[in-house]
């Protein structure tokens, strides 16, 4: 609940929330002086006459008007207010993730990602939307109390025992909700991160029975299971929480009819203090049915801040490039000076490290980046473009050293091709401002205008062999939906047109037909190079070794580091024998 208020009133948006609840308060009062002339004219009835009929008649129907159009004012603006905050927390909570660090996010997980942005935002989105009617109950309730004291201030203080011993037992209750829905939460998230393998390995699945029996039975459905017996306790407690409201409000009354008859209290005053009662008893009630939905939210939000979001309720920008590099020109130098970043597995406590690692780079080179599987390679290029943080040593481009000050900027110097990459359908340009000249595949020089996109992308398109597969409408792919390598050749479509200084290849070519492995390591890489980019090819294939400037190995020591060691070029006649 503590985390769920500090959301609502926790940074400058609580300044709108003051505002609508005026009104609330306003709405809440005006129904409670509602139920006070009520009550004040079912005391009043055996005496009434015609024209004092008329008159309480008069003054019901202003204040149902007046009651009815504040209600829907309240609710309204209140409504907005949550409205705009869940999309605030939406915007804001994918501003984070592009801000926050990729080794930070791929430790989270995609599937917790996911389970975060549809499932927790919803449950924290009901609770918001819970509070426009939750703001007028609340003002209800405190105008009846006030009418209470009016009545009979003596009544008042039975009707607050017992309400101070209804809430003690009620926050036990409330308790044991919270901890059975906070271990609902873990279920939640651990069946939604198993259905993602599940649809991620549904080929495996499919074509082994033993396999896929396993995996529901004894992996997917007892947590499913464990997930619906925790949600059920939660609400059952929460139906035993209504409960206890109803039994409270029957005792208060019982309370009040033993005050009076052992008292010198006049039954008179019974009747109007019954009919604020019964009146309260749903306004009450609409209040504890919230307590779950904003319990459940403040759950959402305590998990999330255990894992690291823990500013989810401020409002950040996302870091942006600056276009007036502080690394200087196009040239790049980059110079890596005793860099190391270690792992350890979650699983088996093993450590694992890259470097330390001296090496310098330039543009206009050609480097290969070799080693055997699990070397380091892919972590070495997310360390090289700055998406990991190294934990000692110093990068610098161009001699500035590269810090979370400027790694932004930094990012923006590479185009790193995975093995495995997504593929957004929207192409991005890059702002040229001179005209680009670019090599077909006979060596002619064609001169295309910057601003000619259309022509641009066609002759990528043509050049990777995709102008039969896709088409571009307004820089949008026609599909994404192709085989792996060709997949691979849109991903080295989107970089040639972002057209960045520094390009990493990530064993690219491994899924390419021999015929297309030969354009790319014979043609494509010398005309990047060609280009005066650096390029940089992680690969396993020898026998293009020799077409590298520079071919640096990462070998693992017994102790599980990774070094770099920077290895002869073989020639043509070594690879032909």
């Amino acid at each position: 609940m503590r985390s769920f208020m500090s959301l609502l009133f926790g940074d400058g948006s609580y300044r709108r929330l003051i505002k609508v609840l005026f009104l609330g308060a306003a709405s809440g009062l005006t129904t409670a002086l509602l139920i006070a002339l009520v009550s004040r004219l079912f005391a009043d009835s055996a005496n009434l006459e015609t024209s004092d009929l008329l008159q309480y008649s008069v003054y019901l129907a202003l204040l149902v008007l007046l009651s009815l159009s504040l209600d829907l004012a309240a609710k309204w603006y209140l409504c907005r207010y949550g409205a705009s905050r869940h999309r605030e927390l939406h915007t804001t909570f994918s501003s984070i993730v592009l801000n926050d660090s990729l080794r930070h996010t791929e430790k989270i997980g995609m599937a917790r990602l996911i389970t975060i942005y549809a499932e927790d935002m919803s449950v924290i989105g009901q609770a918001l939307n819970l509070f426009a009617n939750i703001g007028t109950s609340f003002f209800v309730v405190l105008g009846c109390l006030g009418y209470l004291a009016y009545i009979s201030f003596s009544m008042l203080c039975v009707t607050l025992v017992v309400g101070l011993l209804a809430t003690v037992g009620y926050r036990r209750i409330h308790r044991e909700s919270r901890r059975l829905a906070a271990e609902a939460f873990v279920y939640r998230d651990r069946h939604v991160s198993q259905f993602k393998d599940m649809v991620s390995g549904i080929t495996e699945l499919k074509l082994n029975s033993k396999k896929r029996h396993q995996y529901i039975n004894e992996e997917y459905l007892p947590t499913v299971h464990e997930h619906e017996k925790r949600y059920v306790k939660f609400m059952l407690y929460h139906l035993f929480a209504n409960a206890w409201v109803q039994l409270t409000v029957f005792a208060l009354l019982i309370s009040i009819l033993l005050f009076i008859a052992f008292s010198s209290f006049t039954t008179a005053v019974l009747g109007p203090f019954l009919v604020v009662v019964l009146f309260m008893r749903s306004h009450v009630t609409g209040l504890i049915s919230a307590v779950p939905a904003w319990s459940r939210a403040g759950v959402a939000l305590d998990r999330m801040r255990e894992q690291g979001y823990i500013e989810l309720h401020r409002a950040r920008v996302l870091n942006q490039a600056d276009h007036q590099s502080v690394f200087g020109s196009s040239e790049i130098a980059l110079s890596v000076e005793e860099l190391i970043w270690s792992y350890t597995s979650e699983v088996d406590d093993s450590m694992f490290q890259v470097g330390p690692i001296s090496i310098e780079m330039n543009s206009g080179e050609l480097v290969f980046i070799v080693g055997h599987n699990g070397a380091g390679k892919t972590t070495f290029a997310k360390l090289l473009s700055g998406l990991y943080a190294c934990e000692a040593g110093r990068l610098l481009c161009n001699g500035v050293e590269v810090n979370d000050e400027n790694r932004t900027t930094y990012n923006e110097l590479f185009s790193l091709l995975l093995s495995d990459p997504f593929i957004f359908d929207r192409l991005t340009l890059a702002n040229s401002t001179e005209e680009d000249t670019y090599l077909d595949n006979k060596s002619d020089v064609i001169d295309i205008e910057p601003n000619d996109a259309e022509k641009r992308i066609a002759y990528f398109l043509e050049k990777l062999q995709l102008h039969h597969k896709v088409s571009v409408k307004n820089q949008r792919l026609s599909s994404t939906s192709l085989s792996h390598g060709q997949r691979k050749r849109l991903a080295l479509l989107a970089a040639y047109l972002e057209d960045k200084p520094v390009m990493i290849f990530d064993e690219w070519a491994e899924n390419q037909d021999p015929e297309f492995k030969n354009v790319f390591y014979k043609e494509l890489l010398p005309e990047l190079k060609s280009r005066g980019k650096l390029v940089i090819v992680i690969s396993h294939e020898a026998q293009f070794f020799h077409l590298a400037d520079r071919v640096l190995k990462l070998d693992a020591s017994a102790t599980g580091a990774t070094s770099v060691v920077e290895e002869l070029i073989p020639t043509d006649q070594q690879q032909l024998s």
